[in-house]
Order: C-alpha cells, then structure tokens, then sequence
C-alpha cells in the first residue's frame, strides 16, 4: 500500500460530523451485510469496523475535510480492499469505506468503469440482492430516527442500483417502522410451533407489468402501500399444525405432519384463525390471526422483488413444487412429484417465508374483484362477493399458474387437495 494510504487523512479517524457521517452512512451497509443482529450490537459492530479500518490503514487521528478520499484512485481503493480483507474479518468495513468513497468523490466519478467493478465484486460476495431491499428500507429508517446528517438520496439510488437493487422498490422505506421486528414462534396445543416472520411496512407495484409472459387480464399493475407491518406464518398451514387447533385432519394427503394442510375451505380456515386466538401461546398484545389480503400475501411474496418470481423469471419444478414439466421462462423440463410436499423443501425469499410459489393455493380474506385503480393503500378487496381469492399456484398447476401475480378465484365452501391457507397476525381491529 502507497505511503499517501497509510498517512492520509481520513473521516473514519475523527469523533466529528465527519466521523457521525461514516457512522450513518455505514449502519445502512452493516445491516445489508448481517441484518440479524439486534439493534444495538448492528450500531456497536458499525462503530467497531470504522475503527478498525482507520487501525489497520495506519491512519492518524486529525481533522480532515475529507479531500484525500476526493482524489483517491481506483487502484489505492482496490489496495485498501485487499488490505482490510486480510486484516479485519468484517465485511462491512469495505462496505463502509467504499459508501464513503463513492460519497466524497464527485457523482460522475460513481460511474467510472473500474470503480462500478470494484463496487460490483463487493456487491457480489455479500449476495447484496438476497434481502437487501428490506434491510436498506430498515436502515434507512433507522437513520432517520437518528440526529444524524440527511440521508443521500442520490447516494442511496446509485448505491442500490451497482447492487443490482431496484430504486423503486425501496422508495417505501419513509412508510415503514423504525426497526425491523424480530421473527416470532406461537405455541400451538401439545406443544406445536407455529412460526411467524415479521412483514415491514412499504409500498410495492402489485399485479404484473405489461410485458410480463403468459399474464393473466386481472393483474394490472398498480401501486399499494402496505401501512402497518405484520407477521406472517413462514410456511402453510401444516397438518400437525391444523390437527393441534382443529382437533382433526381432512388432508387428501393425510398422515404426513409437515406437508401442508389441504382440502380446506375458507371458512375452516377462518376458523382456524379464530380457534387459534383461543388455544395459542405466546400471541403479542394487540394481534390477531386473519388470513391475508391479497395485497398483503402479494406484498409478502415478492419481498422486494419484481419478477414473475421471489427468485427470478423462471421455473421448472425445481425451484418450487409445480408441475415442471410445464416450465416457465425456459425450455428445460424438471420435476412433476405429483402431490404436495414437507413445507420449507425450497429456498426461502428474502422475508424467510417458504413454499410462496407452488406447493399449494392459499385462500386469501378477500372477496375476489378487480383491482383498484391508482395508488391504493391497504386495499382489502372487492366489497362483496360470490367467490375469495386464492394465491400462489400449487404442486398440480403449470409453472405459469405459479407466478406472484397469479390470481384464482374459488367458492369459499369449495376444497381440494391443491388448496390451503397461511395465517398472519395483524392490529386487530
């Protein structure tokens, strides 16, 4: 490393504005780098990497206006990279030094080729996109809470975007709480867990865009915004689950505990809903179980996300349990198991819920209807109705019936063995 590195002035040195602004602006990156953490051990763990960095820079303790780091190179930044990778274990000491560098660089300098690379590498070996979107939406509220300088909202845009995050869909982050809640487990009877993965609040465009294969004509896209955060269960309704609050199993697929509860209908779900406030531990103050809406499960399952998938634009069955012989977005067949299946067999989205597309139909609280137009908030469906909604394809259906658009329509008295539920705990009303 260059002597002009290791003597050089530095913001992350100083207990200034200067060094209150690296400690924000590298709080966002902590939590984007392990938004596991509490609170308060996110905030020590920030305040640790920039000391760390000014440490193993051999950087001296004096003010600075920050203009080495105006004129720094993209070869010294990849050297100072190299450095903290062999000397400090967190990553988000990096992601700080790197924020801080893209921040006192003139704006066009952030789209300089070498440096979008070196940014990019990073991006890359954190897997930023995995659920960046909710953990920089909670970062940011954070921030705001704080007496901290403004946020840089261009900053911010660029930031997502060279991490392959869209813009769009974090614009949300002013919508919702000031932290993000911890996951919950509710104890059913004889002992039966239930677990819930806390949804935060935003605004998302719910439907399928224009363009988007194979669409159906009732997914107009618009935007909505989810106003309060909510619980959701991280699986299906299972069948252990349902047989502990209900007292039996009407599975066409009986006998498997971890496969989901099928041949339901909407108001035994409902009822489940309502026994379950009943028999339940451990439910916080104020919350109820209800059933989604559909903007909700919707909102839930892309978690940030705008393809026909929480995972991309494909699907073959072996991604999500579907008929994959029917692929979507690729000409390669995969599997067909003909029947549905444990809940948690495929990857999570970034919220931690599993089994969103495929496996089975859930039922949604709503009366099925057209869209709203325009910006909608809290939109629970039509107000009256023959016929609820039901979300997310199942283990029978084309990977095209599968998408986080997908919309079906059932009579609430109606089951099959492709169709079943998902609780939530909401404000209750």
């Amino acid at each position: 490393m260059s002597d002009a590195i290791k003597t050089a002035p530095h913001p992350f040195a100083k207990q200034s504005p200067l060094f209150r602004h690296a400690y924000c602006k590298g709080l966002i990156l902590s939590i984007l780098a392990n938004k596991a953490l509490p609170k308060a051990a996110r905030m020590q763990q920030c305040a640790t990497a920039l000391e760390k960095i000014r440490d193993a820079l051999g950087i001296h303790l004096q003010e600075s206006d920050g203009s080495y780091l105006q004129t720094v190179s993209t070869t010294d930044i990849q050297q100072i990279i190299n450095t903290l990778r062999n000397e400090l274990t967190s990553d988000v000491s990096i992601a700080a030094f790197l924020y801080e560098i893209a921040y006192y660089q003139q704006a066009s300098f952030r789209n300089d080729a070498e440096f979008q690379q070196v940014w990019q590498s990073f991006a890359d070996d954190l897997n930023f996109r995995k659920d960046a979107v909710a953990a920089l939406w909670n970062a940011c509220q954070l921030l705001a809470n704080c007496q901290f300088p403004s946020l840089d909202i261009p900053l911010l845009s660029w930031l997502c975007g060279t991490c392959g995050i869209n813009w769009g869909d974090v614009t949300a982050i002013f919508f919702g709480e000031s932290d993000l809640k911890e996951n919950i487990t509710v104890i059913l009877p004889d002992g039966v867990p239930l677990e819930l993965a806390w949804i935060p609040a935003g605004v998302f465009q719910m439907g399928s865009p224009s363009n988007e294969a194979e669409r159906d004509d009732d997914e107009p896209l618009h935007k909505v915004k989810i106003s309060q955060g909510f619980w959701m269960g991280i699986y299906p309704v299972t069948q252990k689950q349902y047989t502990a609050v209900m007292g039996s199993n009407p599975s066409n697929y009986d006998g498997f505990d971890s496969h989901p509860v099928e041949n339901v209908t909407w108001f035994n779900a409902k009822d489940f809903c309502k026994k379950a406030m009943e028999v339940a531990q451990n439910i916080p103050s104020g919350m109820k179980f209800d059933l989604p809406t559909e903007a909700q499960w919707e909102y839930a399952c892309r978690a940030g996300t705008a393809t026909p998938f929480h995972f991309g634009d494909k699907l073959n069955g072996e991604q999500a349990n579907c008929d994959g012989t029917r692929p979507y977005g690729t000409a390669q067949e995969g599997a067909n198991i003909g029947c549905t299946c444990n809940v948690g067999s495929y990857a999570p989205n970034a919220w931690g819920l599993y089994d969103m597309h495929g496996n089975v139909w859930e039922w949604c609280n709503d009366w099925y209807g057209p869209y709203q137009e325009g910006f909608v908030t809290d939109p629970e469906g039509a107000a009256n109705g023959t016929q609820r909604s039901e979300r997310g394809g199942s283990w029978r259906n084309a990977a095209k019936r599968c998408r986080a658009a997908i919309r079906r329509k059932g009579e609430p008295g109606i089951i099959f063995d492709n169709l079943g539920f998902r609780v939530i705990l909401t404000a209750g009303k």
